[in-house]
């Protein structure tokens, strides 16, 4: 169960290094580059249904996508529960 625990903790932090590098869509670096599609290989198969389900709320001529916090709160939530 600890390890379930911890592997739900390495993907939240991978949910949350995906987030980061969105605010910055131009990486110039190609290592950073892999990583960033590394992160997101392994994270859009989770957000995808849930950004189906939410469609992102649009504020003037920007628009939020929560889906990645929806699916952190679950995941931590799933941590807990196998803590």
């Amino acid at each position: 169960m600890r390890l379930l625990a911890t592997l739900i903790q390495l993907y939240i932090y991978v949910l949350f290094f995906r987030a980061i590098l969105s605010w910055f869509p131009n990486i110039q670096n190609p290592t950073v580059r892999q990583i960033a599609a590394f992160a997101f290989q392994i994270t859009e198969p989770v957000l995808a249904p849930v950004r189906r389900l939410m469609s992102p709320i649009r504020l003037g001529g920007t628009s939020f996508d929560f889906s990645i916090m929806v699916v952190m709160l679950v995941l931590v939530y799933l941590r807990n529960f196998f803590l």
